[in-house]
């Protein structure tokens, strides 16, 4: 006579199924804050003058491909001159100094990449946050 265990595995692929499913939700959810957060603090560092860069800067998230993108749209009012605020090199103009003063991050070149170059803890921690069971 042989002897076997005896496994339902119908209970393991809802279950399973589930968690995928959790899992895609939690995931978006990260991208999702990360994205708001870092336009954030692309707003904080980008250079002012009249303000139409900083009210430019938007995120879009696409999750079948998992990636959040920070960006300034091409029709909007800043993107003429946005890359080269973010490229080029510059001294900032006296709005920009005010902005500056006024908070202990830097503004002016990089506003995008320095976000979350300077912001990799706070990422880290966001998606921990978000991506928690």
């Amino acid at each position: 006579m042989a002897t076997g265990l005896k496994f339902d595995t119908r209970q393991f692929r809802i279950k399973s199924e589930l968690l995928k499913k959790i899992s895609n939700k939690k995931k978006n959810a990260a991208l999702e804050a990360v994205g708001a957060f870092v336009a954030s603090e692309a707003k904080d560092r980008a250079p002012i003058d009249e303000g139409f860069l900083t009210a430019d800067i938007e995120t879009e998230t696409y999750p079948k491909n998992d990636i959040t993108v920070i960006w300034v749209p091409i029709n909007a009012p800043s993107s003429q001159y946005a890359v080269k605020m973010h490229e080029d090199t510059y001294n900032l103009g006296p709005n920009s100094a005010a902005k500056q003063a006024l908070m202990e991050k830097i503004v002016g070149q990089k506003y995008i990449s320095r976000s979350i170059d300077e912001e990799k803890r706070a990422i880290k921690d966001i998606i921990k946050r978000e991506m928690a069971l």
